[in-house]
């Protein structure tokens, strides 16, 4: 029963992800910029509020590498927190990498970049969470 106000919750805010495609939260929620020529995919922007914390998410698809991708973000990241090494599984060369920003005690940045390799395109999804204090 209470997961399911949980879940409720989440579906129903001013925030939450709408099926028209339509935006419910602006770019600058990330605290970092969008890849330069990334495109939004559709229907992937959605913001999560439960009880413990409210999550921000959205993917983008881009031609480039996901190394050129990573190392972009590495250093945006490092502008807003204190990057965190995430490199398990995550190394350059692989098509997966991850950066991580821890932007404060209760903020991260968590941003995956993965290519497919059937045509090439790099998916970029970014994840803003705020874990909420008791």
């Amino acid at each position: 029963m209470e997961a399911d106000k949980t879940r409720e919750k989440s579906m129903t805010g001013p925030d939450a992800a709408s099926t028209s495609g339509e935006k419910k939260f602006e770019d600058d929620v990330f605290k970092v910029p969008i890849y330069a020529g990334a495109k939004e995919m559709p229907y992937t922007r959605l913001m999560m509020d439960t009880d413990a914390s409210k999550s921000y998410n959205c993917t983008f698809q881009s031609s480039d590498d996901p190394d050129k991708i990573a190392d972009f973000y590495k250093t945006e990241a490092a502008k807003v927190g204190k990057v965190v090494d995430l490199s398990v599984g995550s190394k350059p060369g692989t098509g997966f990498r991850v950066v991580a920003a821890d932007v404060t005690d209760n903020e991260k940045l968590q941003i995956q970049i993965m290519k497919n390799p059937k045509d090439g395109i790099s998916a970029i999804s970014m994840h803003y969470i705020i874990t909420k204090k008791k």
